[in-house]
């Protein structure tokens, strides 16, 4: 019988060693791949060359603030108490977007209602909101990219009639070509 290889001298280890940025990419890999119940992680429209932090911080809602250029309509009453019900039963599932300033891109319904609960009779709804999550760009957005990720993601969520939907893409194009 003829064995072949080197059977002299050490072996070589020809397993791969993994350097710790390797194993801290695959744990960010492996925490954005497992969102939490309900979220729409990873559904949300991101303009290329736009980086959003992968990492979510727990924030004080009162260290956001509003978007002036959020021109969508405010949900229906219904639609508000829902959330309402649903963020003090289970918090904020989804995190909110903003910018390092701050300044919301998408999120506000989400944010406002936070407010609202911060002084809720029920202690555990009160913690609940105490900080929120939030994930921020790493890069200055121009205007037109925040409209596009504040309009995607309002498109994305709400529960649009076609006229809404015709009455939105309206509004996009001129705003697109108003200058032109």
């Amino acid at each position: 019988m003829k064995v072949e290889g080197n059977t002299k001298g050490p072996k070589k280890d020809t397993s791969t060693k993994v350097s710790l940025e390797e194993k801290a990419k695959e744990w960010m890999d492996a925490q954005e791949s497992s969102p939490r119940p309900g979220s729409t992680y990873k559904k949300q429209y991101i303009p290329k060359g736009v980086t959003l932090n992968p990492i979510v911080k727990m924030v004080p809602p009162s260290s956001l603030k509003p978007n002036p250029r959020n021109d969508f309509d405010p949900l229906t009453k219904e639609e508000y108490e829902s959330l309402k019900e649903n963020i003090a039963l289970n918090g904020i599932l989804d995190a909110l977007t903003a910018k390092k300033d701050g300044t919301l891109v998408t999120g506000e319904n989400r944010y406002r209602i936070a407010l609202e609960l911060k002084d809720h009779e029920d202690e555990n709804v009160r913690r609940r909101v105490e900080n929120i999550p939030v994930r921020y760009y790493m890069n200055e957005l121009t205007q037109e990219e925040e409209y596009d990720i504040l309009e995607g993601d309002n498109l994305f969520r709400r529960h649009l009639t076609a006229e809404q939907r015709k009455e939105r893409l309206k509004r996009r194009i001129l705003r697109k070509y108003k200058d032109e």
